[in-house]
């Protein structure tokens, strides 16, 4: 799974307006459908978080979709703010492990990017 955020959300909704967040969410999830197999599940975690689940696929693979995914996202230009970027968290799940623990690494994946400076893709095992 890779768990993605976008950074410094907040500050394009108190420059731009709610308005324009919600244009960004849109242009954002658009870009990251228009990234990934068509075998792979794309959702909204909640406020800016986005998740991927990416099923059949090694630890190589994944980390080179992550890295493409950063990269359209550090070159497109998107309408109203120009220039953004996220942070990405993968995690593989582990034989016999449960959802919430999976999430959960994610999660810690994704905050360890954040923490080490944004726009970062972080793997936890």
């Amino acid at each position: 799974m890779i768990l993605l955020d976008i950074d410094d959300f907040k500050l394009v909704n108190d420059t731009y307006g709610h308005n324009i967040g919600d244009i960004l969410l849109k242009e954002f999830s658009l870009l990251l459908k228009n990234s990934i197999r068509e075998t792979d599940i794309l959702g909204r975690w909640g406020g800016e978080e986005f998740l991927i689940v990416v099923s059949h696929t090694s630890k190589e693979a994944i980390l080179t979709l992550a890295n493409h995914i950063k990269e359209k996202i550090e070159k497109h230009s998107f309408s109203k703010v120009n220039k953004i970027t996220a942070s990405l968290g993968i995690s593989l799940v582990k034989k016999n492990e449960d959802v919430n623990s999976f999430l959960f690494r994610s999660d810690t994946a994704l905050y360890k990017a954040k923490r080490n400076g944004k726009n970062m893709i972080e793997i936890e095992s």
